[in-house]
């Protein structure tokens, strides 16, 4: 499909805030490293450094761009397209560095089951009827539980509120977010401080 953003994607802005960002990832974006450090919320919400929180955290950034994009119609779909498509390449990636190249055509149609199933789940826990805790149930399942056990653990309960509060967030952010500072990518996702770090 050619379009307006086939040349134009790669160095996109929001691309670049996604932080796809392992070095080969930026030179091949032709970018900088993204000021948005999801590494850093990891940390701050007491998360283990794996490829699950790494895909996880993209997965949610990644759907806060597209749910975003979708209000500005078919030119939003397309961009939003793009991005998916440039998601899909840096988990390829990813999963290559994994060490698991034999299995690289299986672990990707997993991987983009569970980013569609993600993806249905967040928006409808953000629907006006949903339940008030759908998100943090949804949050719980896909950031937090290790096997997509629905029985929240005690211990990160405050955690889970945490994120789902920076999810809400970072929705109403993006909603008031105008349509050429999207479209440019000039716009940041908030930046989470960890306490344990000095500023």
């Amino acid at each position: 499909m050619t379009s307006k953003w086939s040349l134009y994607i790669l160095d996109h802005p929001i691309v670049i805030s996604m932080e796809f960002a392992d070095n080969e990832m930026v030179r091949w974006l032709g970018a900088s490293p993204s000021t948005h450090n999801y590494l850093v919320i990891i940390a701050v919400i007491r998360l283990e450094k794996m490829f699950r929180t790494t895909f996880s955290m993209l997965v949610v950034h990644v759907w806060l761009c597209l749910r975003r994009l979708k209000v500005e119609g078919k030119e939003g779909v397309e961009l939003g397209q793009y991005v998916h498509e440039i998601f899909n390449h840096d988990l390829e990636i990813r999963v290559s560095k994994a060490r698991v190249n034999l299995l690289l055509s299986k672990w990707m149609r997993e991987l983009e089951k569970i980013f569609y199933g993600n993806i249905v789940a967040y928006d409808t826990a953000m629907l006006p009827e949903a339940k008030p805790d759908e998100l943090h149930n949804t949050i719980w399942k896909n950031v937090f539980s290790n096997d997509g056990s629905p029985t929240f653990d005690a211990a990160a309960l405050p955690a889970v509120l945490a994120f789902s509060r920076y999810v809400r967030r970072e929705c109403t952010c993006l909603s008031l977010t105008d349509k050429e500072s999207m479209f440019s990518g000039n716009f940041k996702f908030t930046t989470f401080y960890n306490p344990n770090t000095p500023v």
